[in-house]
């Protein structure tokens, strides 16, 4: 995927001749009589000026249709449309893999480090790099090759002619042939179809692909495959880390990889391969100048200053202090040598006991002891001023221990698996721990804020940059980076270099994300605080360009997108088709014989074309849900760019510079994939914005010829024709629809779902402000469509408001009526019970306690099998079963003619009296009464809630959850049960939930 440059200019151009083309191979589903922009309605050869109503041309017609499938980038004036990746194949080339496996202009600048980790060794003094392929320039040292075909990254249509249909298709054609020619044994080409089809998702078939080919010895081709894996992958620090230990015996090619990973990963084990490589080409056993230590030391402080605060940084700063301990000198000397020594002991130690890691206690303890080797006196002085950074940094370190336990810092990226979807769960958990470690690192633990406010900001840009590198396709993880950026730049006079930071996570989540909308409203939102004000229309026309680039960036990454899921579509009904072919006749005879029976209840078997357009249409319905989904998407990044060219240019002119709101939306019709939602969004801000009614009216009118059965756009049109005070068009199109609704090819069913919403307000409307005449017919008609519904709701729904009910809202004339209800209570469940307990027993040979270890069954209480019993002189039972006897003192047991009290023996005696009590005869003082019991309705209260383990899930705002259910309308509500498959979430919410709609 080209990677996303802010800095670009779009100025996008639609081919006429493609455009025709367009519209003559889409087949008729309205004309549009009243709106069409200039800037795409215009024929070359036309000799006069179109007739133009403000901004719109008359008389003229395009063609769009909801149900119609559009054209494809390549007619639509998209040939420059980006993919989400471009991957050659090596074993078999497809028609343009040339073009795909160059590798294009990669301009990631994600994350920056600081001056300390820009400051790197120069590690090219000794020899000169021999291998031309490598030696290249230290800021991109990045060996691509060349690639035939122009860049198509934000870049106008650079196709000389229109491509045709038949070429695409012959195109398709052609990858789908070969996709299916792969020979079993094909390992190679079966894995590198894997990675075109599902680059990012499919990091299984990258691996795979690494392995073969050093199972095969072929470091060249693995090479090829790393630098492809980092065009998808450029922070993925298990990748550099692989890169740079399969070149580790090629000095010049290893440091290549340093200068390009290091400024962009800060990991703890690349940045130690770095050290371990400088340390290796730099030994400072024969060192006598002392200038490889000079390197070394500087590329130690390079790593610590940007991955000493990671929590797994302890094995770095135990190495740092032992290079310091290496040095000459020796330790309690009184040369200056070894006082210089001493003192640099002492400060990387007092330097690495305030950082919370993995070896932070045993440095203490080292630091103890070496202070008290020097001078005991000076060393508990010493002691005593760094052990309250120690304390604090300890009880971080218990806390940090915790809350990064569990966290995946060792794999490649994934793409968040959609909800309800195989992984979900896993990746939300992960996404929870990381927020868990940016929270803990954002509340300050180790209290930096006051006095090390910029150690403070860089521990939390650490964990900010840790979480985008590990979660790079999840898109609100870049948008939280960066506005926590623009957060703390806004507190800090001079915080351009957080706002420059927050920009670049903006950018780089951009690049990764191309088809992100929340990414491209986010960036477009921080390029209109920073435009400058509209004084000039020259101005102005700059500030469009400046806006116009997020915008088109997602446009073209999701229109891509549609096209490749049309393409896998074709793909899956043509390997649908030929698994129907490969069927053998005999199959096919079977099933037709099965289905010719006598068994009429039986039900009849499918035929083979039967089967096979049952199988095509289900992968139709599947595809036509994501299609759909993308459709969506693409209309909200339309309707968001309309409303912000209305802010930036206000109206505008469709085909001038100036294009406003108007421009956009003239931009958005040719490219096609729009839903309802644009139409409204446009003419409401024709309306609102411009005060233009008659504009307005004109675009719901060209949407109602587009959408003529959907019941949300009519209502929408109505509800604005009653605002404007125009209740004649407002009946006018409530009739159109039904009438079209009713002549529909939908079932009964749907046909009342789609009519109920629009009754519904129409019949609230007449009863608020209409005649009587008008209501009864209204009834009349929800009464033929809606028997089952009582004749008594309908009435009340004349009446019915956000706060009254007619119904429900009951007025009390007698105290009986507020009587409460009484409580009832709850039978406790059963305690379990825990163990059996020793229980005296009446037999046959005299009284005995039944074994606390094997239960005496109920059914053999008065068997006359004789059991064992305790003698007088046995000792005592050990363990929970002589504990259990011990307690069992002084039971009390009732019989039919008096009280039976068993008293066991004392020290734990096994000796057992018991004393019978006739009936009538004075009782032993009973034991102490137990404590009162609460009061019924408490119990009953306490028996209610849920248990303890029930509180673990997610957690609801209880004010919100109070507020939906006090807002929800529940006949609306029941009203919207028929189409709420057939509705997102988010429309569902509008329309039926809280104070939405009538």
């Amino acid at each position: 995927m080209a990677a996303y440059n802010p800095a670009a200019i779009i100025q996008y151009d639609v081919d006429v001749a493609q455009q025709s083309a367009f519209h003559m191979t889409m087949p008729e589903a309205g004309d549009d009589e009243d709106y069409e922009p200039a800037s795409f309605a215009h024929n070359a050869e036309q000799s006069s000026a179109p007739k133009m109503t403000a901004g719109f041309i008359m008389n003229d017609s395009d063609v769009e249709d909801q149900d119609t499938e559009p054209a494809s980038p390549l007619q639509a004036g998209r040939a420059g449309a980006v993919q989400d990746i471009s991957i050659a194949s090596e074993p078999a080339q497809l028609p343009g893999a040339a073009s795909d496996a160059a590798s294009t202009d990669h301009s990631f600048s994600a994350l920056p480090v600081d001056s300390a980790s820009r400051a790197l060794p120069d590690l090219t003094v000794r020899q000169e790099s021999k291998d031309p392929a490598v030696h290249q320039e230290s800021n991109d040292p990045v060996v691509r090759q060349e690639s035939k075909e122009p860049s198509h990254a934000l870049a106008p249509d650079s196709h000389p002619h229109p491509v045709q249909p038949d070429e695409v298709n012959a195109h398709i054609d052609t990858e789908l042939s070969v996709a299916t020619q792969r020979l079993p044994h094909d390992k190679v080409g079966r894995l590198e179809d894997r990675i075109k089809d599902d680059p990012k998702g499919d990091t299984a078939a990258w691996l795979e692909l690494l392995a073969h080919y050093k199972d095969k010895d072929q470091p060249d081709k693995m090479k090829a495959v790393f630098e492809r894996m980092l065009e998808v992958f450029p922070i993925a620090p298990m990748l550099w880390i692989k890169y740079a230990r399969t070149l580790s015996n090629n000095r010049q090619q290893v440091e290549a990889v340093f200068t390009r990973a290091l400024p962009q990963v800060p990991d703890v084990e690349l940045w130690s391969l770095y050290l371990d490589h400088v340390r290796r080409i730099f030994p400072i056993i024969s060192d006598p100048t002392n200038q490889s230590r000079g390197v070394v030391l500087r590329a130690f402080e390079a790593v610590l200053n940007t991955v000493g605060i990671d929590p797994d940084a302890g094995t770095l700063w135990r190495e740092y202090i032992d290079f310091h301990k290496s040095a000459r000198g020796t330790v309690g000397g009184e040369r200056w040598e070894d006082l210089q020594k001493a003192d640099l002991i002492r400060a990387a130690y007092q330097r690495a006991i305030r950082v919370p890691t993995s070896e932070l206690i045993r440095l203490w303890k080292d630091y103890d002891a070496f202070e008290m080797s020097l001078n005991k006196a000076n060393g508990r002085k010493a002691l005593n001023e760094q052990s309250p950074h120690y304390v604090q940094a300890k009880t971080a370190r218990n806390q940090q221990e915790e809350i990064v336990k569990g966290i995946n810092r060792g794999s490649l990226p994934v793409l968040p698996p959609l909800h309800g979807c195989e992984g979900d769960e896993a990746f939300q958990t992960q996404v929870k721990l990381w927020e868990r470690w940016i929270e803990w690192e954002r509340g300050d633990p180790l209290v930096l804020q006051d006095d090390e406010l910029a150690l403070y900001r860089q521990r939390v840009l650490y964990v900010y940059k840790q979480a985008c590198m590990h979660l790079r396709f999840y898109p609100a993880i870049w948008v939280e980076a960066a506005q926590w950026c623009f957060d703390e730049a806004a507190k800090d006079v001079r915080g351009d270099e957080l706002t420059a930071q927050g920009e670049s996570f903006l950018d780089s989540g951009i690049s990764a994300n191309p088809e992100s909308v929340l990414l491209a409203l986010k960036k477009a939102d921080r390029i209109e605080q920073g435009l400058a004000p509209n004084s000039t229309n020259q101005i102005a026309i700059d500030n469009g360009e400046k806006l116009n680039v997020p915008f088109e960036f997602c446009h073209k990454a999701l229109y891509a997108l549609r096209d490749k899921l049309a393409e896998r579509e074709k793909q899956a009904l043509q390997e649908v088709e030929d698994h129907a072919a490969k069927l053998s006749p005999e199959e096919d005879t079977e099933e037709i014989t099965r289905g010719n029976n006598d068994d009429e209840d039986a039900p009849r078997a499918k035929t083979k074309e039967e089967k096979l357009e049952a199988e095509k249409t289900s992968v139709r319905d599947a595809y036509k849900t994501r299609a759909e989904t993308i459709r969506r998407l693409i209309s909200q990044v339309w309707i968001a760019k309309m409303r912000a060219f209305a802010r930036v240019q206000g109206q505008g002119v469709p085909g001038r510079p100036l294009k406003g709101a108007r421009g956009v939306f003239a931009e958005s019709r040719p490219r096609g994939q729009l839903t309802r939602d644009v139409y409204i969004a446009a003419a409401l801000i024709e309306r609102y914005c411009f005060k233009d009614t008659a504009t307005c009216n004109k675009i719901f009118e060209r949407g109602l010829k587009l959408f003529p059965t959907d019941e949300v756009f009519a209502l929408e049109y109505m509800q604005h024709l009653v605002h404007s005070y125009d209740i004649t068009n407002a009946r006018v199109v409530f009739e159109k629809t039904m009438a079209k609704i009713k002549d529909s090819p939908l079932d009964e069913e749907q046909r009342r779902a789609k009519s109920r919403p629009l009754l519904g307000f129409m019949h609230r409307y007449e009863a608020e402000y209409g005649d009587l005449l008008q209501m009864q017919q209204l009834e009349k008609r929800m009464r033929d469509m809606f028997p089952d519904e009582p004749e008594l709701l309908r009435f009340c729904h004349r009446f019915r408001s956000e706060t009254f009910d007619v119904i429900l809202d009951e007025v009390a004339i007698s105290p009986q009526q507020e009587r409460t209800k009484p409580t009832v209570a709850i039978a406790a469940e059963p305690m379990a019970e825990t163990a059996p307990e020793g229980k005296l027993q009446l037999g046959p040979n005299g009284p005995y306690i039944a074994s606390p270890k094997r239960r005496l069954e109920e059914d053999e209480e008065e068997s006359g099998r004789s059991r064992k019993f305790l003698r007088t002189d046995s000792p005592p039972l050990k363990g929970a079963a002589g504990r259990k006897i011990a307690n069992s003192g002084g039971a009390t047991t009732s019989t039919g003619g008096g009280t039976l009290i068993t008293n066991a023996g004392s020290s734990g005696s096994a000796f057992i009296t018991k004393s019978y009590i006739p009936a009538g005869a004075p009782q032993p003082v009973p034991a102490p009464p137990l404590p009162p019991r609460l009061p019924q309705e408490v119990m009953l209260f306490l028996q209610m809630l849920p248990s303890a383990r029930d509180y673990h899930s997610r957690q609801f705002d209880a004010q919100r959850m109070v507020g939906l259910m006090r807002d929800i309308d529940v006949e609306r509500l029941r009203s919207a049960m028929p189409v709420m498959g057939k509705m997102s979430a988010q429309q569902f919410s509008q329309m039926y939930l809280g104070r939405h709609g009538n």
